[in-house]
């Protein structure tokens, strides 16, 4: 009878879920307004520091977090003079006008001063990843000429020594760490003994040199202007609402072209502040509950996360259920210790391992993964103007109670624009975090090419690129092989001041890149419908079965089969095979999880895909995510390899921006994969 009135409480609480009066579900909130401000409009980086620092001195800039956990904030004044100071440290050391001034670090207040000290000295900045490979450093060091270089710590500086003898041209190392002569506070120190006034850059003077990732070779050296890169930033500032009274979380890399021009110097222009995040992706959720961003970037895998976490709160058991569950697994505890347990342990025991329990857990999850599905179709049918049945409107009520607040606390719950960069975002991620009441502006960009395009900010997520950046005319080749001009696809080309044109001392790949009347190829499929764009993947990424259907875009295949909070890792394969494969790395803590309830505990990850049982519970999840995300049945993994190596840059399985290098996985993987019975040649 115990049992029986436990399982019937827990039973009434859903309906009571149901029921209850919410407030309205944020996405009737309305739309994220056009900027209105009027900006100056720069043609150089030192004037929009000068402009800035002007007109927002005592504003705050950039935060950084004390040993205590609190954030402490630099000015925009205290920023202007540490520039000045770290110029003059740079003249000090033989830093000229044209000449490469290499920074190898993460987001520190130190990238951004020496970035800027070399800027208003005339230099141009050639930015690196600490996770890059010596050899890669070495390689870009080399190829840009680079004489100052800034390391993030003393062990990148003491790796960097090492290479002295392949850099003919570099000069100095100067580690962000430390105190003495050879260090950033050390230059300053010095620097602001002497002063050197800041130089004023012509807009067509070189300002930066970023590297491609280099998934398919030797990174590309993409030389910009300051021309390119203030016309980056004048164009977002016209469509995204960015004032002094917002506030970033920085996550996204400087080194990054998307979070150089989308973050910081757009919100130095603006008179924005970000507070720089150095921590594990882990601790994002409690840097932003401190921080309290208004608009957040991210890359798509950040978003993923989020979004994985949402999956795992309506996973969650209900309070009451795991209440129970936590008192039987320490009656358990006891019991294997030889200890006695009471009554009340010994029900706990009984309800926990009955099936009734697992049922209603059961049940109870999937109507809560059915109210959120319909809470997001009933926010795409909203922003679409069609009708709302009562069913949607509650859906919308329930989900935005049990589940959307706990997504937006994860992101510091005030955030009013998310930004999505550097790889396409997973469309139903897109669609739900709109739905959760976050609305996710995707740009569409590149290195040579900046922000291209970029979805109008509040705007539910269509599945286009969005509209083309002020300044920048598009146009798709229909010419280039699996090109159609009847159907409007091919590759998208483009052309304006954003848009970079030259590859640093490469003349080949800087031709090949542009057509002969200077279009730049994005090297992108799409097809044109009616004034939109639709994104179809690589015009070289796709590749073909042996009965000839083609898969487009194995990246964003990818990308939807790594949003199962299973899976860590996806990358498909299949080129002239019978059906489509995948390269699959288990998401280790859900592993450990699985293995402990099924006998397992202790194992390792490379233990556990050894179990035929545990590469079952993948290939459920990867059919199942596939089945409601991947239209076409064709592109659908029919068997995978599990591996327990996570694709890093470290392994060279990862470029430092995160892009898979698909062909480095095929290699690493092939004997595996077409060990596979689904692969094996048909007699």
């Amino acid at each position: 009878m115990w049992v029986r009135n436990f399982i019937m409480s827990v039973i009434r609480t859903i309906p009571a879920h149901l029921a209850a009066r919410f407030r309205p579900p944020v996405d009737e909130v309305a739309t994220v307004p056009e900027p209105t401000i009027a900006r100056p409009h720069y043609d150089n980086l030192a004037t929009l520091l000068k402009t800035s620092v002007r007109d927002f001195a005592e504003n705050p800039l950039f935060g950084t977090q004390g040993a205590d956990t609190s954030w402490n904030w630099t000015t925009y004044r205290e920023f202007g003079a540490l520039v000045a100071n770290a110029r003059s440290g740079l003249a000090q050391r033989g830093v000229m006008p044209g000449d490469r001034v290499g920074i190898i670090s993460n987001n520190r207040v130190e990238w951004a001063a020496a970035a800027y000290a070399a800027y208003t000295r005339g230099a141009a900045v050639v930015p690196m990843y600490e996770s890059q490979r010596p050899d890669e450093w070495a390689h870009i060091l080399s190829d840009s000429g680079t004489t100052l270089v800034f390391a993030g710590n003393d062990t990148i500086r003491d790796q960097l020594h090492g290479l002295h003898a392949q850099l003919p041209d570099l000069k100095s190392v100067i580690s962000f760490d430390g105190e003495g002569a050879e260090t950033f506070q050390g230059m300053v120190e010095e620097g602001a003994k002497k002063a050197v006034p800041a130089r004023t850059p012509k807009s067509d003077s070189l300002a930066s040199i970023i590297y491609t990732s280099g998934t398919t070779g030797l990174p590309k050296g993409v030389a910009s202007s300051h021309r390119s890169l203030t016309a980056n930033v004048n164009s977002v500032l016209k469509v995204v609402p960015l004032d002094s009274h917002q506030r970033s979380l920085a996550v996204l890399p400087w080194n990054h072209v998307a979070g150089q021009i989308g973050e910081l110097h757009s919100l130095i222009a603006s008179g924005g502040s970000t507070a720089i995040y150095q921590g594990r992706p882990g601790g994002i959720p409690k840097a932003a509950g401190a921080i309290e961003p208004s608009i957040f970037f991210g890359v798509p895998k950040l978003w993923s996360t989020v979004y994985a976490g949402a999956q795992d709160k309506i996973e969650a058991p209900l309070p009451p259920m795991q209440k129970l569950m936590d008192l039987a697994a320490a009656a358990h505890a006891k019991q294997d210790g030889g200890e006695s347990l009471r009554l009340r342990e010994r029900a706990a025991i009984k309800v926990a391992d009955s099936k009734t329990f697992e049922r209603v857990g059961t049940a109870y999850t999937g109507k809560i993964k059915k109210v959120v599905t319909q809470a997001v179709n009933a926010a795409e049918k909203r922003a679409n103007g069609e009708h709302l049945t009562l069913g949607d409107k509650a859906a919308s009520k329930v989900a935005n109670k049990v589940i959307f607040p706990k997504v937006r606390a994860a992101l510091g719950g005030n955030v009013e624009i998310g930004a999505s960069g550097a790889a396409a975002l997973d469309p139903y991620v897109a669609k739900f975090m709109y739905a959760a009441g976050v609305p996710i502006t995707e740009g569409y960009g590149s290195t040579e090419g900046g922000f291209i395009t970029l979805q109008k900010v509040g705007e539910f997520p269509r599945g286009v690129l969005g509209d083309a950046m002020p300044g920048i005319t598009l146009k798709v080749d229909t010419s280039v092989p699996n090109g159609d001009a009847a159907t409007g696809r091919g590759e998208l080309l483009a052309h304006g001041d954003q848009v970079n044109t030259t590859y640093w001392n490469n003349r080949e790949a800087t031709a090949a890149a542009h057509t002969k009347d200077g279009w730049f190829r994005t090297g992108d499929s799409v097809q044109k419908v009616g004034d939109e764009y639709l994104f179809l993947g690589r015009s070289k990424g796709g590749f073909k079965l042996d009965n000839g259907n083609f898969v487009g875009n194995p990246e964003q295949i990818d990308a939807t089969l790594s949003e199962s909070p299973w899976v860590a890792n996806a990358v498909i394969y299949g080129e002239g095979k019978t059906s489509v494969t995948a390269l699959v790395v288990p998401d280790e803590a859900r592993a450990k999880t699985w293995a402990a309830q099924n006998g397992m505990t202790g194992k390792s990850l490379a233990e556990i895909i050894q179990n035929p049982a545990f590469k079952a519970k993948i290939m459920s999840e990867i059919n199942a995510i596939s089945e409601a995300r991947i239209d076409t049945k064709y592109e659908r993994p029919r068997d995978v390899v599990l591996s327990a190596e996570p694709l890093t840059p470290e392994n060279d399985l990862m470029t430092s921006s995160f892009k898979v290098k698909r062909a480095k996985v095929h290699e690493r993987y092939k004997d595996a994969l077409e060990q596979l019975p689904v692969n094996q040649t048909r007699r």
